[in-house]
């Protein structure tokens, strides 16, 4: 008799080889992993594979399949999130690669035997989304292509892969060579994935369910909080128990565990390799009963209440004094990395929100925090920088010259590189950033709700027939200046319904009129021709500069 179940280590290159063929069942929910999910697996990969525990493995976790002995044919029962994310990575490493032989051995577990057919591929997703990963991930020299932006009916399967492979791309893409090869050979050789098989399919979904839709299986975090509650003595058990439930429930169970994080960083001062919770175990003392009630009553508790705060900046008008309120606000429009965090709670947590440095700290804060993102800065890199900066909030030192906060000429070159670029609509910030200058221009006085705001193109991307833009514009200016910057404003939805796609004299009064002070400062624009679109350029980076305090 067969065993029913076979649990065996493989490493990521056996997995994505002619071993097996995967496939995502019908059962499966599709690609919803996000960028910070991507981040943080990317930074966690580098720190091991460029760092002194290069030489080891990484665990990659369990995946449960369901497959015919001898037969390549596999249903992906669970982990199907890692095996796409996995996909992505490697395919964007074979493409910037140029050592022909490491090309070649990504390009295989992508593609078997380089060739390009339905048979070809190592892993296939559900049809709503096949079509996306193959033409802008799988296929080979394609992870720099970029969607057509009027593509319709995106689901949010496509809609995840092209954002997670972009942030891949930016993080990967700021690595030398060297690293980027230590890091391919290090996921493929190195990373090993627990593959627990069953020969039916009707069994994987039979386990699929018993997984999902059971709901009986603890978390890790409802594990240590077991463990850290069954420390405490038992007249403080009940009082610390209302706290951590009191913090899970306001902020839902992955933002509770995001805190956990960030906790275990800012005592660290390092990204954890462990599980989370080991890290918080052995900073704490969390197996002594008076180090567990200290942790869950003053750390939790404190640090806890201002990332609730950061959470629902919105709602803190009473509490934070304008100019911190304003700047975290800015703060959580950076939708890239939520590394700038450590530093921020660190701050809260040791001078307060009241303390008259505040304001100065978080303008600084967000002008780094803005201009990694910009800058498409290496994980890796940009996250030691914010470890730095807890090291000197600590000794004083975070607010002097020089220090982590400090931006420099050539960091400030490549921000005005970069939104000088005629692609700023490739950016996955755009419309948060076009928020931004928006908000300085308002003076920075107040934390506006812009859920309605929409990315609006001065020059139209389908001028209409006989239009001025036409011949204002030859199809070369065109295509170089329509996704600038400077050629970019917010509008309501009903006033972009109003412009559409008309000439320059028909949309200026319809601005003018706008609730947003970055179409309302075009009221007195005569034209609107390439030079005009780069003074406008120039004009935006400027505020944005001048508002971070870095003219």
């Amino acid at each position: 008799m067969l065993e029913p179940i076979i649990a065996r280590s493989r490493t990521v290159a056996a997995i994505l080889s002619d071993e097996y063929r995967l496939v995502l069942p019908y059962f499966q929910r599709g690609y919803a992993w996000q960028e910070q999910h991507v981040a943080r697996l990317l930074t966690d990969l580098l720190v091991w594979a460029n760092g002194q525990d290069a030489g080891d493995w990484y665990p990659l976790g369990t995946i449960i399949v369901a497959k015919a002995p001898e037969q390549p044919e596999t249903w992906i029962a669970d982990g199907h999130q890692r095996l796409i994310t996995l996909t992505i990575l490697i395919a964007i490493l074979r493409d910037l690669e140029t050592d022909e032989k490491l090309k070649s051995r990504l390009a295989a577990c992508i593609l078997a035997d380089g060739r390009e057919g339905e048979d070809a591929y190592r892993l296939t997703t559900h049809e709503a989304a096949r079509a996306c990963l193959r033409s802008f991930v799988q296929a080979t020299d394609s992870t720099s292509l970029v969607p057509p932006e009027d593509a319709e009916d995106v689901s949010d399967s496509e809609a995840n892969i092209i954002a997670n492979r972009d942030q891949l791309m930016s993080g990967l893409t700021g690595l030398s060579p060297e690293q980027r090869r230590a890091l391919a050979v290090f996921v493929l050789d190195r990373c090993f994935i627990l593959v627990a098989s069953v020969a039916e399919q009707r069994i994987a979904r039979l386990l699929f369910s018993t997984m999902h839709d059971t709901g009986l299986k603890p978390s890790t975090t409802d594990l240590f909080k077991a463990q850290v509650l069954g420390c405490i003595d038992a007249d403080a058990r009940e009082e610390c128990q209302a706290i951590w439930e009191q913090l899970e429930a306001g902020l839902g169970q992955g933002h509770f565990e995001a805190l956990l994080r960030h906790i275990a960083i800012i005592e660290a001062r390092a990204i954890p390799k462990e599980q989370i919770t080991t890290t918080l175990q052995s900073r704490f003392d969390l197996d002594k009963a008076n180090a567990a009630q200290s942790f869950v009553q003053r750390r939790l508790r404190g640090t806890g209440a201002h990332f609730v705060m950061m959470r629902d900046v919105r709602a803190q008008t009473e509490r934070l004094p304008g100019p911190v309120l304003r700047r975290l606000q800015y703060l959580d429009w950076i939708r890239n990395h939520d590394t700038w965090t450590w530093p921020a709670l660190h701050w809260l947590d040791q001078r307060g929100a009241g303390d008259p440095q505040t304001g100065e700290f978080m303008q600084k804060l967000e002008a780094l925090a803005w201009i990694n993102t910009i800058r498409a800065e290496d994980p890796s890199r940009r996250d030691a920088r914010y470890i730095r900066l807890l090291d000197e909030i600590d000794n004083g030192r975070a607010l002097e010259p020089g220090g982590a906060l400090a931006i420099s000429r050539a960091e400030l070159q490549r921000v005005r590189e970069v939104l000088s670029a005629p692609n700023y609509t490739n950016r996955r910030y755009r419309l948060f950033l076009l928020l931004r200058i928006n908000a300085s221009l308002d003076g920075d006085r107040e934390v506006r709700n812009l859920d309605d705001a929409t990315m609006e193109h001065i020059l139209p991307s389908r001028p209409a027939a006989g239009s001025r833009w036409n011949t204002d514009f030859t199809p070369a200016q065109a295509a170089k200046f329509r996704n600038k910057l400077g050629n970019l404003t917010l509008l309501t939805e009903v006033e972009q319904n109003r412009v559409k796609n008309h000439d320059f004299a028909v949309k200026r009064p319809i601005l003018a009129e706008s609730g947003f002070s970055l179409s309302r400062r075009l009221h007195g624009q005569q034209s609107w021709l390439p030079k005009d679109i780069d003074q406008a350029t120039a004009d935006m980076i400027g505020i944005l500069l001048r508002s971070w305090g870095l003219t």
